[in-house]
Order: C-alpha cells, then structure tokens, then sequence
C-alpha cells in the first residue's frame, strides 16, 4: 500500500537509508532536515528542530500524512546542552503536536530512540514534568530547575529517555485514532555521527560493545525494523 510519510534527518545517516529504502518501494516522502539535499529528488522542507518559528512554518508544509518518522538527532560534543535537549526531543514533540491533525487515523508515528535512554521508569516522575511543558522555551525551563537526577547525566541520555517517555504518553493517547506510536533503539549505528559517539565511550565501554555486537551495525539493520513498524504487518 501507498504511503506519504514525512521523514525528518533525511538527508544523512539513517533518515537517508530509510527514505531511500521507502521510495524504492513505491511510497511518497517528504522530506525535513536543516542540511538540504544534494539533488531534488524528493519533496524536501527545511527545518531547524531547536527552533518553534521554523518548526511551525515546516509544520504548515508538509500536508497530509500516512506516518511521520523521526530520525534527526545530534549528539551531546555536537552542540550546547538546549540545543541537544530541543532537537532530539523537544523539537521532535513540537512537530508531531503540529502535524497530527494531518496524520491519517491509522497511521504511523515512528522515532529513533537509543539504547542510551532504556533506563527512563528510574526518573519517570521527572519525564513525567517535562511531559507536561508545552513549548521548546518551557522544556528548556524544565532542563534548568531539573534535579540532580537528570542534570548529573549526559545530556544525550537524557534526550533520549525523553523520547521513550513521550512514545508511551503519545501511544496511550492517539489509540483512540487507531495511531501506532513506537520507537527504535539501536546502539551504535555506523552513521556520519559514530565517531562522536566513540569518543564519549570510556575503554571499557568500547570493550563491551565489540564483545558483544562487534562493533557499530549498519544503519539498514535499523531501518528494516522501522519500515516493518510502518508496514501494514
């Protein structure tokens, strides 16, 4: 079946393998991203995820939607901690809130977690404050009176705790409208961003990680879970 599904970081890393992948099979992609493509080959919007302006005027560009897949993110050496915070979670919940009243009933909401953030029930209490902002400008306000719980972790961690915590929410709330709400969390992805990422790891970190998988699996390993999870399947 035909969809239109809105990716956003479809430029690079695994929003361009998983938009690649969707249009070789038939499907409609809009894609979002703050670093355009080399060649118009597809529908494309820019948007800056740290920013409300430029997520609302993207918003109002996408139209109507099957699925809308979260794959933009920045690690915590790539930028301050607000913008870490904005563009892995608090961007990502500003654009689904505007764009759900163009996604289908019966659709799909599909975002890029990590592993990183499977401990989020230890500080439910506090996801469960940041759940209840409503704007990037009052998360920030969240992340700067956030206890020591949350402000004596890496950032990155903490956005991405964010993102398991929002999927529950948003599940709960959308299966009125028949609306499938799910995350992936993958490790270490061999993407343009690995090496930040291994240079956040301690020795012993790195150890662990090539005894057990043998170091960062391919991106496709990730989007054929999340082309399944978009599927009618």
């Amino acid at each position: 079946m035909k969809k239109r599904i809105a990716i956003t970081g479809s430029t690079t890393g695994m929003g361009a393998a998983l938009r690649e992948e969707l249009q070789a099979t038939g499907h409609d992609i809009i894609g979002l991203d703050i670093v355009p493509p080399r060649e118009p080959v597809f529908p494309f919007v820019q948007v800056d995820l740290a920013s409300q302006s430029s997520i609302e005027q993207a918003a109002g560009s996408v139209g109507n939607i099957d699925a809308l897949v979260h794959c933009a993110g920045i690690p915590d050496n790539d930028a301050p901690a607000d913008t870490v915070l904005a563009v892995n979670f608090l961007g990502l919940r500003a654009l689904t809130d505007l764009v759900l009243p163009s996604l289908a009933d019966g659709g799909t909401i599909v975002s890029i977690s990590s592993i990183a953030g499977h401990r989020f029930r230890d500080r439910l209490d506090e996801y469960a404050r940041l759940l209840q902002t409503t704007s990037i400008d009052e998360g920030l306000a969240w992340l700067r009176t956030a206890p020591e719980a949350i402000t004596g972790r890496a950032i990155y961690t903490v956005s991405k705790e964010a993102v398991w915590a929002y999927t529950m929410a948003l599940a709960a709330q959308l299966a009125p409208r028949r609306i499938r709400v799910n995350s992936v969390a993958p490790g270490l992805v061999d993407t343009r961003l690995v090496g930040a990422f291994l240079s956040n790891m301690t020795a012993s970190g790195k150890t662990v990680l090539q005894s057990a998988s043998g170091g960062p699996i391919d991106p496709h390993e990730v989007t054929a879970v999340m082309r399944f999870l978009l599927s009618e399947d």
